[in-house]
Order: C-alpha cells, then structure tokens, then sequence
C-alpha cells in the first residue's frame, strides 16, 4: 500500500478540507483500477493521507493528478457562465446537457458539477435567477467570477 501524506492540507480548513476531497477524487480518476482510499491522520491538526495500491512516488502521484486536472481544460461543465447567478432556463439547458452527456458517454463529471452548481427547481419569484450552493464561494462581486477562477 503506498501512503502519501498531503503535508499542506489542514482538515480543520473547510478549503483545505474540500481540496483533500478533490485530491481523493482527482487520483481515483487517474488510477481508475486501484484502491484509492483518503484518511485523516492526527499530526500538527488533522492532515489527510491518501492511501492506494499504485506503486507511483510523489512526484508521480502529483504529475498523474495533474494529468486528470489538465483534461478539465475547457470542459463544458466550468463552460457555462463566469459565475453560477443565471436564469433558470440557461442552467436548466446546462443541466440537460450535462445529463445527456452523462448517459451518451459515461463520464459523469459534467452531471456531477451541475448538481453540485445548483437546481433551477429553486429561483428567486423577482429575477429568476437560480438559487445557487454553499459551494459558491464567490458571486461576481468585487470582479471575483467562481467558474471563471476554475477554469
């Protein structure tokens, strides 16, 4: 089993935290066919260590996760908009594609950054704007665009 501690993650850090999940899911997609697993380990506040079968070092273990991240490169999922406040009827189509592509080729990473977008079944009466999630973490003010940071 190789152990790779993520030293810079403290757990406490709700970023810090959500980033030890990205890391988990970005190597299970780099290393489909292996045990890919994320625990919590007591050093210095609560760091997470990701454990996995695939005999890689460091190094290959971050070149592999840059590897899967660089396939989000202009990846319609983060395409849709700079920021998640959009009508209702704009992030519905963009729900609809992200489903249709989920079903077409399998790849279900467009479906799963709609749901966690938001649900155009929850709008604002006035604007009609989506209620977006806790995920956002910026909203367009002070010039801070969320999905154009991610891409």
């Amino acid at each position: 089993m190789n152990v790779i501690p993520l030293t810079g993650l403290d757990g406490s850090n709700p970023l810090a935290f959500l980033a030890a999940l990205g890391t988990l899911r970005t190597a299970t997609l780099a290393w489909p066919d292996q045990d890919v697993r994320l625990h919590w380990q007591a050093e210095d506040g609560w760091r997470p260590v990701v454990t996995c079968n695939a005999n890689v070092s460091k190094d290959e273990f971050v070149t592999g996760l840059n590897a899967e991240l660089v396939k989000m490169t202009g990846h319609a999922a983060l395409a849709v908009d700079d920021d998640l406040k959009m009508l209702a009827a704009k992030f519905r189509a963009y729900a609809q594609a992200a489903a249709a592509h989920a079903q077409e080729s399998r790849d279900r990473r467009y479906a799963d950054f709609a749901a966690a977008f938001g649900c155009e079944a929850i709008v604002d009466a006035e604007t009609q704007i989506v209620a977006d999630t806790a995920l956002r973490t910026m909203s367009g003010a002070g010039h801070q665009h969320f999905l154009k940071t991610m891409r």
